[in-house]
């Protein structure tokens, strides 16, 4: 079974290129994976690590270069009439639909709505979606076409205690929608009443501002000798289980404001 797996970014965005990362990496042995990037970037690389094909496709935004697209597209897809396209992107999704994709899936992960959730209903032979709040906030409720299957976790490495000071930590993209600044908020209310840390891990999108605005908010902190912020780390695992509440203080996701 072929298995043809689509991204519009190149880069990593999210957690939404590193989600289709793992799934590539953790595919059952009888799949053929391919990956389709719209240019050359970290995922090509990331994803050739882990031994899966990569092929460069344009991706355009939708618009007066959609149609320049969709001969390289149609070329493209023709060397594989009964693979299974797998979009991560909406984007990508439409794309693949008018390049002549037999089976189509569409992987919706974000719960804000899309000019083109109508239109991927119609096309799509599945959609997966990755909560219950992202169905719900996108789709008719029961659709047969819709399916929410979870992110998955991996299995925490127990290890022995290791004593140090209490923490709270926040993992995640630094931007408007994840809302880092609102962690440095909390804590400093709690800061008075509890002798703990903050430790903020993550990064900004490329070319966004967000990091300097996070960074210029920790330093007008009162408590700023107490919060840590890591930057990206690969060791997430670690960090979490070394928190006494991880939070999560989304503004924009159905899950948003808690603290686990």
């Amino acid at each position: 079974m072929i298995v043809i797996y689509v991204s519009q970014h190149a880069e990593i965005v999210g957690g939404g290129e590193r989600s289709v990362l793992e799934i590539l990496q953790y595919l059952p042995s009888d799949v053929e994976a391919r990956l389709v990037l719209p240019q050359k970037g970290p995922m090509q690389r990331l994803a050739r690590a882990i031994g899966v094909d990569v092929d460069l496709v344009p991706m355009p935004p939708l618009g007066v270069r959609t149609l320049a697209a969709i001969g390289p597209w149609r070329r493209y897809l023709r060397q594989y009439p009964h693979a299974i396209v797998h979009a991560n992107h909406a984007r990508a999704a439409v794309y693949a639909w008018l390049g002549g994709a037999r089976r189509l899936v569409f992987h919706a992960r974000v719960a804000a709505q899309d000019r083109l959730d109508g239109l991927l209903l119609r096309v799509c032979d599945a959609i997966v979606c990755n909560s219950h709040a992202t169905a719900r906030a996108r789709f008719p409720e029961g659709h047969p076409k819709v399916h929410v299957i979870y992110n998955g976790v991996p299995a925490p490495r127990l290890k022995a205690p290791v004593k140090r000071r209490a923490r709270l930590v926040w993992v995640g993209r630094w931007d408007a929608i994840k809302r880092p600044e609102l962690a440095v908020e909390l804590f400093e209310h709690l800061a008075p009443h509890w002798h703990g840390e903050l430790v903020i891990a993550g990064g900004a999108p490329p070319g966004s501002s967000y990091r300097d605005q996070l960074t210029a908010r920790v330093v007008q902190s009162p408590v700023r000798a107490r919060i840590k912020l890591c930057g990206p780390t690969a060791r997430t695992g670690e960090l979490l289980a070394s928190a006494r509440f991880a939070l999560v203080t989304s503004m924009h996701e159905g899950f948003g404001r808690v603290a686990v």
